[in-house]
């Protein structure tokens, strides 16, 4: 990890210049909208590409946050996300590589436009589709630079740059413990502990698929200690959903490695029993030792996420086939914030296929998820990861709906993890490229 240090940093010194800037001088208009892109025009004069990227990501991480004085990330971000665009678009000659995924979601895209007409805040809508087409279009295209031109340093960038923002969260604990920990329960950097536990997730899918492709990038210390502080980080924040979506994901691989046929026999058998271990849920998880850590005493109330569901599910009724545009799951929670409160909930709608009925009906959920399993069926030719991510990604999806966003902590790694998993000979003609176990 010091390593990435002494390659990066003056990277490192402009992303501290840039919170302090943003935390200690917080007034409007904020400078860091002045200073960040300034210091974005300056990496792209140079072609630096890498700090650019790594830019991007450590914004996404600080906007994810819940103070008030990171509140000015969230301006900061966007303006971001469009001159990543804007450089995609208006200097194509150096980001000449296939996207495979974003094609497959161009029905879905135009479906929301459609639906977009229909929102009360049309403005916003559609900002939000633009931000998560840019999203699948620009993050491949950068990700796939960046292997090519920068080989193997690069990847151990990012990984050791991830690892110093969970390593962050924990060295702040005894400085600034408000900071970190949100009513007891750790959230690291990030906004909330299900958020760090959701990123816990998406990180360790990510560095598994990483190291299977190039098992030489890493040593076993290496490896040993990124896992030890993904493992630190997700038992401290108590999520059940990132830890049972981490287990699944591993759980499965061991089989589909073995074959296709095993692992989705494996599959079928976990899906019929599965009714059986949630009904006696609590009790498995006392018996094991494990009331505290998994928050035992809110498994059968789902933390107020059936009451969210319930919610969401009597609203879908009244657009069941069109929807009502982006953003319309979170308009709605919010106009009825104080009533789901009362009933036992506080937040959004906390499951995506519920979330893209609720704001593009019946038919935005078809092209959605037709685009996501064509993605996944097609990856699983080249990898036998995929189908186990697809299931992971299912699960932790149906608890949480951060796939529905586009500037977050946690759709970035995922489009990077499925960008690995359908990894193929064009990068190898770099003359710094790793070579792959496939």
């Amino acid at each position: 990890m010091l390593e990435t240090l002494k390659r990066n940093y003056q990277l490192t010194i402009i992303l501290f210049v840039w919170l302090l800037v943003g935390v200690y001088i917080n007034v409007k208009p904020y400078p860091t909208t002045i200073l960040i892109p300034l210091t974005v025009l300056l990496f792209k004069a140079k072609n630096r590409y890498k700090e650019i990227f790594f830019g991007f990501l450590f914004m996404l991480a600080m906007s994810d946050s819940w103070s008030y004085s990171m509140f000015w990330t969230k301006d900061a971000r966007n303006i971001y996300m469009l001159m990543l665009g804007v450089f995609y678009f208006f200097d194509r000659k150096n980001f000449n590589y296939p996207n495979k995924i974003f094609l497959l979601f161009v029905p879905f895209l135009i479906w929301t436009c459609i639906t977009n007409f229909r929102n009360d805040d049309m403005a916003n809508a559609f900002q939000k589709t633009m931000s998560y087409t840019l999203m699948l279009i620009i993050i491949p295209a950068y990700f796939q630079k960046l292997i090519i031109e920068e080989g193997a340093s690069f990847l151990r960038d990012l990984v050791f740059f991830v690892a110093w923002l969970l390593l962050a969260g924990l060295i702040l604990i005894p400085f600034n413990y408000d900071l970190v920990y949100l009513v007891e329960r750790y959230r690291g950097v990030l906004g909330n502990p299900n958020g760090i536990g959701t990123f816990s997730f998406v990180f360790t899918t990510f560095f598994y698929i990483l190291t299977q492709k190039f098992p030489h990038l890493f040593s076993k210390q290496e490896k040993l200690f990124v896992y030890a502080l993904i493992t630190v980080s997700l038992l401290m924040c108590e999520s059940r959903n990132g830890l049972m979506s981490i287990l699944l994901f591993l759980f499965f691989i061991r089989f589909y490695k073995i074959s296709a046929f095993a692992g989705f026999a494996v599959f079928v058998i976990t899906l019929v029993s599965f009714q059986l271990v949630s009904q006696n849920l609590t009790e498995i998880i006392k018996a094991l030792g494990l009331s505290d850590v998994l928050r035992a005493d809110s498994i059968e109330s789902g933390s107020g996420r059936l009451v969210a569901w319930q919610f969401a599910w009597i609203e879908i009724q009244k657009n069941f086939f069109i929807g009502l545009g982006f953003d319309y799951d979170s308009q709605y929670f919010v106009r009825n914030a104080k009533m789901l409160s009362w009933l036992g909930h506080n937040g959004g709608i906390h499951n995506v296929f519920l979330g893209l009925w609720m704001c593009f009906g019946l038919i935005g959920v078809i092209l959605f998820y037709q685009a996501l399993l064509r993605l996944f069926f097609r990856l699983a030719n080249r990898s036998f990861i995929a189908i186990p991510l697809l299931y992971a990604l299912l699960f932790s999806t149906s608890y949480e709906a951060w796939l529905m966003g586009s500037l977050n902590p946690f759709t970035v790694y995922l489009i990077m993890s499925l960008v690995l998993l359908d990894y193929d000979h064009q990068f190898s003609t770099s003359k710094k490229s790793l070579v792959s176990v496939q």
